[in-house]
């Protein structure tokens, strides 16, 4: 119903003489989403009269619906998310952001986020211009759920036959889940049991009420809506899916339940066994920076930027406090990059000096190595996944690399984030402490959206944070008596 609605808009609004420019997450899907437009209209003789087809150029048969006219002067465009230029290629009144929770963080040119360029679109026509973003949720903080929490989090509230108290239908109030029994609603303030007929008589009263009164941005209004909600699916249909997919974990598939969360309940998934709320929550907690011994740095390597992670740590390695992160933007190819890199490093945390820089070298290997040769106590370093693989506490003189276990480093990274023995600074924001504490995350792998560990995308703040927890393991500077060597590039 996601697709349907956001066609509906964008004909709506077409028809009324404004420009849509409606965005999806990749060239394919925005292919889909013509040809699923073309096919609505074609279907529709009385909002097909209003399109007329030109013979040639844009709009026409051969070119889809890329910029189709309407007779009102309105027009509909198609945008990949992963593509800048066509972002950017015209402002728009509506603009319309189809599985954002899917999209990129960036666009392939680096300009960044896809969906706030979208909104620039939007900033010629002021309070005129309309954002309808739409999604099921993947992970907690993704762009839907963020955009969900942002806005006031409208949920549709039904009246109880019994007591007349209003509730929402949630999956906890569904009883008789299991094979034989018959599945039941229950309300959440008499704890009557309503069977499924009488939950289609409750939709009737459906009514959306905002669950927050002040929201964070005021501009924003959210929804959110489950199966439960619709009066397409039944009680049993969506218990037979909650079994389907109990089964589904039973036999090893752990992202069985996970989509059952995301598309059936409309609720995003969990970022591995790390809280990022409490994280979040406890961010400002007061640390005394006199209990850190060492202070160390990780560095991940993108084509575009170098990303860092600075780290402190305390006696027995109990405590890791994020001192620092961010990203130095620039081509790692070229010294100036590495440059304000090394000023940024250079200066003392918590008191102290960065003792060791760990730099992924598993991109441009031969540049990162040119760069560590240069400086003392950076150390370029590969990762290498299996249980148990240690943490090299020393260069290679064969590859002029340290190995870094990443199994190792993950698993010592997330329990401390787990445990909440990770403390962070005032101003990062929850998709930060996400990409940088998180042991998992949603990956794509064979066209198959799967869960794996957070080694694919959008990872480069955890990749920072396992170089610092690797370099960790190297002499702290007050214990150094001779300057590393390096091996002869």
């Amino acid at each position: 119903g996601k697709t349907t609605l956001a066609l509906g808009v964008a004909l709506r609004a077409a028809l009324d003489g404004r420009g849509v420019l409606l965005a999806s997450a990749t060239d394919t899907s925005i292919r889909d989403f013509a040809r699923r437009l073309e096919s609505t209209v074609d279907g529709s003789p009385a909002i097909l009269e209003h399109f007329p087809r030109p013979k040639s150029g844009p709009g026409s048969r051969g070119t889809g619906w890329n910029l189709r006219q309407s007779d009102a002067g309105g027009w509909i465009g198609l945008a990949a998310a992963g593509s800048a230029s066509q972002l950017a290629s015209r402002t728009a009144a509506v603009a319309v952001a189809d599985e954002i929770a899917r999209w990129p963080a960036r666009v392939r040119s680096g300009e960044g986020s896809p969906l706030a360029l979208l909104r620039a679109r939007l900033m010629d026509w002021g309070d005129a211009g309309r954002l309808l973003a739409i999604s099921s949720p993947v992970l907690r903080f993704d762009a839907i759920d963020t955009l969900f929490r942002d806005g006031d989090r409208r949920r549709l509230e039904y009246t109880c036959p019994d007591c007349r108290e209003r509730f929402p239908f949630g999956w906890s109030q569904v009883t008789g889940r299991e094979r034989g029994e018959t599945p039941r609603i229950a309300c959440s303030a008499c704890g009557v049991e309503h069977d499924e007929r009488a939950r289609r008589r409750m939709l009737r009263s459906a009514r959306w009420v905002p669950q927050r009164d002040d929201p964070t941005d005021e501009d924003v209004i959210s929804f959110t809506l489950s199966r439960l909600d619709s009066a397409r699916a039944t009680l049993g249909q969506v218990v037979k899916e909650w079994r389907r997919a109990r089964r589904g974990v039973e036999r090893g598939d752990r992202e069985a339940l996970k989509a059952f969360r995301n598309v059936v309940l409309g609720l995003p998934g969990e970022s591995g066994a790390v809280d990022v709320d409490k994280l979040y929550e406890e961010r400002t907690r007061d640390r005394d920076p006199s209990t850190i011994e060492q202070v160390t740095a990780g560095v991940d390597v993108q084509d575009d930027r170098l990303i860092f992670v600075v780290l402190g740590f305390t006696a027995g390695n109990v405590d890791a406090h994020v001192l620092d992160y961010g990203s130095t933007l620039g081509d790692p190819r070229d010294p100036e990059p590495w440059q304000v890199l090394a000023g940024n490093l250079a200066q003392p945390f918590a008191g102290m000096p960065v003792s060791v820089v760990s730099v992924d070298a598993g991109f441009l290997t031969s540049d990162v190595r040119r760069q560590c040769a240069r400086r003392r106590w950076w150390v370029p370093t590969i990762g290498r996944a299996g249980e148990g693989k240690p943490l090299a506490k020393r260069i290679s003189a064969t590859s002029g690399l340290a190995t870094m276990g990443k199994d190792n480093a993950s698993a010592w990274w997330s329990g401390r984030a787990a445990s909440g023995n990770v403390y962070l600074p005032a101003e990062i924001t929850r998709p930060e402490i996400a990409e940088m504490c998180a042991a998992e995350a949603l990956t794509a792998d064979g066209g198959k959206l799967t869960w794996k560990r957070i080694e694919g995308r959008q990872n480069h703040l955890w990749d920072a944070a396992l170089n610092a927890v690797h370099a960790r393991h190297f002499r702290p500077l007050a214990a150094r008596r001779r300057r590393m060597r390096l091996v002869s590039l």
